[in-house]
């Protein structure tokens, strides 16, 4: 228990007000409510008050505290609220629940699952507790356990859309597309407008190279949550698959206008003009992105290689430059140096440069034999050496 100094202050910092209408608005029984009350008749708040509340020992009452407290954001001294209502009543599940809940949201996950195992001992039937404490193993990527306390949730509750959508989620990580799709389809049966169900399932039939599927789910989170930019982005993506550049850029757009700091969008704009080859704009997008997301590596890369087709190597090689910086085992702009230099004719930097990349990713061997870009060394002896 908290000492009283601690305790007036932290009821100091709450209106009785909001207190009684927390209170209320959350079901109390009359009778309790009178009690507390009645602690609380001279309406001041100072040592004869806490004293009498700590008299009272009231755990109901300190678990509403601590859900006020959380509401607000203050998660620690829920924490404090819900380990004193335990205290008193140590066989509430409601009060492990809402511990765990507090503990998750500080991502505290060893003492979030402790909590909620020990709310689902109390209460077997605790679906909720189960479901939550499958997120945190989930949050944990530990799909497998996670699977385990959803299964024992909707077993509970086959009627709560979110837990099917988490099994979509678990089954996706693990990349179990048919029970993926199983599961997120159970959720729009339960929820038709679960906006987020329909874009995860459009996830799944895009990995399933299914893009017109895809489109579709895609499309109907839109239609339900026009202003959902991930799922404007996933539409561009699938379109980009198809190859119908128009509604990709049209989606990639519509995403940066609901989000201007979505720099996976700005990206993916960069990278279409650069397979239309039009290079200043996808310079302008690649730009855009690191604006936002400075130390993304790939941005940087994406960037050079607009620049080297540009034949702006100077700028090219500083961009590839950077990436390495960010990530100096990304193979990726080694071997775009390997072709910058390859293109300036400096075989001794370009050979170097692509074969720091073959010791990355022995992949690039192929890509190489096949490069126009070293066109010119297709003949030389150490470039066989080097590609084999």
């Amino acid at each position: 228990m908290e000492n009283k100094e601690e305790l007036s202050k932290e009821i100091e910092a709450l209106q009785l007000a909001e207190l009684f209408a927390e209170i209320e608005r959350l079901g109390i029984e009359d009778e309790k409510l009178d009690q507390l009350k009645a602690i609380f008749a001279d309406n001041q708040l100072g040592e004869e008050v806490i004293e009498k509340l700590l008299e009272a020992n009231i755990d109901w009452e300190w678990n509403h505290v601590g859900i006020i407290h959380q509401r607000s954001g203050n998660n620690e001294a829920a924490i404090k609220c819900y380990s004193n209502a335990i205290h008193i009543n140590p066989n509430d599940f409601d009060y492990w629940y809402n511990l765990g809940n507090a503990y998750y949201s500080l991502q505290n996950h060893e003492k979030a699952i402790e909590s909620y195992q020990k709310a689902t001992e109390i209460n077997p039937d605790f679906d909720a507790a189960w479901n939550n404490w499958g997120n945190v193993y989930d949050d944990l990527a530990n799909h497998e356990k996670a699977i385990e306390c959803y299964q024992k949730a909707i077993a509970i509750n086959p009627d709560k859309g979110t837990i099917p959508y988490n099994l979509g989620n678990a089954y996706k990580s693990l990349q179990n597309h048919e029970k993926a799709i199983e599961y997120y389809q159970k959720a729009i049966e339960i929820i038709p407008d679960y906006d987020s169900a329909w874009n995860n399932l459009g996830s799944v039939y895009k990995d399933l190279q299914n893009y017109e599927k895809a489109i579709g789910c895609y499309q109907k989170a839109i239609d339900i949550k026009p202003e959902k930019y991930k799922a404007w982005y996933n539409l561009g993506v699938a379109y980009e698959h198809i190859q119908n550049y128009e509604k990709a850029i049209g989606s990639y757009q519509k995403a940066t206008e609901i989000n201007p700091a979505y720099h996976l969008a700005w990206n993916s704009l960069g990278s279409i003009y650069d397979d239309l080859q039009d290079y200043q704009k996808a310079v302008t997008f690649y730009q855009k992105a690191i604006e936002i997301e400075p130390d993304e590596a790939d941005y940087w890369s994406n960037l050079g290689v607009s620049y080297m087709r540009r034949q702006d190597y100077e700028k090219s090689h500083f961009a590839y430059q950077k990436a390495l910086e960010i990530n100096p085992n990304d193979s990726f702009p080694l071997y775009n140096l390997a072709c910058l230099f390859s293109l300036q004719k400096d075989k001794l930097q370009s050979l170097n440069y692509l074969q720091q990349a073959i010791s990355l990713n022995p992949e690039w061997k192929e890509d190489a034999k096949a490069d126009p870009d070293f066109e010119w060394l297709w003949e030389d002896v150490d470039f066989h050496k080097l590609i084999g």
